[in-house]
């Protein structure tokens, strides 16, 4: 019977510290091991029964187990956090905002068509605003590059006449206008939009002719 309790206390002890390892933080391990290996040794010398020197070798090593902190035994487990797709052009960089994006700067100011088939030729498009937030985004963007523009950020948005619908590049209706409007429109001669941070103004109607040398793709 005292064989039995022996076994049976070295037995319980090691599923304790496998199970714990699961269930328990490190202290309530540490707690919970070491009442049951100082039940196990006090039963020991006080005679109930007693440990061989295997038994007493291996009842050590599941105390040793159970305080040495787990960082030093394995290796620590990491939350796996899904990483962004890589951007598929080269250049480009991952927004939270507007996807990939591309900060363009080229030597020669070029008009608005010329920008949007400069990202067309890349793969992507030029830069789309659906929102407010986006427009804040690009806000901070252009003060982070420290962007010195004559009239704007060139962004999609076109019509063919003063009195034509705005359109983006496939078409479609523009998605997005600002509060206060889109600044020149009443002109029509002007065709083409940029993004304007003056004077609170965020789209500005420009004429084609309008050169830039900085604006951004997007894919």
């Amino acid at each position: 019977m005292k064989d039995v309790m022996k076994y049976f206390i070295l037995v319980i002890l090691g599923s304790n510290i496998v199970m714990t390892t699961y269930a328990l933080t490190s202290n309530q391990f540490i707690a919970l091991s070491s009442l049951i290996t100082g039940s196990a040794f006090a039963a020991s010398l006080s005679g109930s029964y007693l440990l061989t020197v295997e038994e007493l070798a291996l009842l050590t090593a599941l105390i040793l187990y159970s305080v040495i902190p787990r960082s030093t035994l394995t290796t620590s487990t990491k939350v796996i956090v899904p990483a962004v797709s890589a951007c598929p052009l080269p250049g480009y960089t991952y927004n939270r905002y507007f996807g990939c994006l591309r900060y363009v700067v080229i030597p020669s100011p070029i008009n608005a068509e010329a920008a949007s088939q400069f990202c067309a030729n890349e793969g992507g498009q030029l830069l789309l605003l659906n929102s407010d937030e986006e427009v804040e985004e690009l806000r901070r963007l252009i003060a982070s590059y420290n962007i010195v523009m004559a009239d704007g950020i060139f962004v999609q948005g076109k019509r063919t006449t003063g009195s034509s619908p705005w359109i983006i590049e496939d078409g479609s209706p523009l998605p997005y206008t600002p509060p206060t409007g889109i600044r020149n429109e009443n002109n029509p001669s002007y065709t083409r939009l940029v993004f304007a941070v003056d004077a609170g103004f965020d789209l500005v109607a420009i004429p084609l002719s309008n050169l830039e040398r900085f604006f951004f793709c997007e894919v």
